[in-house]
């Protein structure tokens, strides 16, 4: 059941929250409820973005004391290690930069 909601439930609550703010918004002219629900949209996707930044430049501060401290002990994996972590950021970073791209997010 709580998968069925996962793969279900959220796309349907977030479509039902943009249809009320359309709604709302719709009264009184539809086409600046259209652009007022687009701009509320991109705002929010902006925020995603910048907050997906935040968390890349924390994963890079966690990342480099994992590696440093691996690397001080001498273990002989710290390039497998390290190389896990760039992985991680660059993962991150694009996706950041995808949502973006997609949504026209300056």
């Amino acid at each position: 059941m709580k998968k069925t909601f996962q793969k279900i439930g959220r796309p349907l609550m977030f479509g039902l929250f943009m249809f009320t703010a359309f709604v709302v918004n719709a009264q009184s002219n539809p086409n600046s409820a259209i652009s007022n629900v687009n701009q509320q949209v991109r705002g929010i996707f902006g925020s995603a973005a910048n907050l997906l930044l935040g968390i890349a430049a924390l994963v890079a501060i966690v990342g480099a004391i994992h590696v440093f401290s691996k690397w001080s002990q001498g273990d002989p994996n710290t390039t497998k290690v390290a190389s896990n972590w760039i992985a991680a950021l660059i993962f991150i970073a694009l996706a950041a930069i995808i949502i973006r791209a997609m949504t026209g997010v300056q």
